[in-house]
């Protein structure tokens, strides 16, 4: 039995991530949305945009591949090494394709990588 991207994906992962994504992709260029964390939860209908953030867990990873650069996690996922520092620091969340490949390079579940939290107060 074939199985659509969809049906695979949230087999893997939390159904709002999905509707998350589907959200923002419907979204016409001309709203310029963004990737900003603070606009995904606006957009997922998080009334308190403070209330939530997309934290990830990169650097430490990166370190545990022994001492990976950000150029080198770059070079393998086919972004700059300036993008990969903004999504380290919580600044950009990254495509939903770039975060796959992030995890793919660290063998590692997409969950374990990024997370979805409330933020601290």
């Amino acid at each position: 039995m074939e199985m659509s991207f969809r049906e695979i994906f949230t087999l893997h992962f939390p159904v709002n991530v999905w509707t998350l994504s589907q959200f923002v992709s419907s979204r016409s260029s001309s709203q310029n949305w963004g990737n900003s964390p603070a606009r995904l939860c606006a957009s997922a209908g998080v009334s308190d945009v403070g209330g939530c953030a997309i934290r990830n867990s990169i650097r430490e990873l990166r370190l545990k591949q022994g001492e990976m650069t950000q150029q080198e996690l770059a070079d393998r996922i086919g972004v700059t090494r300036q993008t990969v520092n903004a999504i380290e620091r919580d600044k950009y969340s990254p495509s939903l394709e770039v975060a796959f490949q992030i995890a793919a390079v660290f063998k590692e579940p997409l969950e374990q990588v990024f997370r979805y939290e409330k933020a601290k107060r």
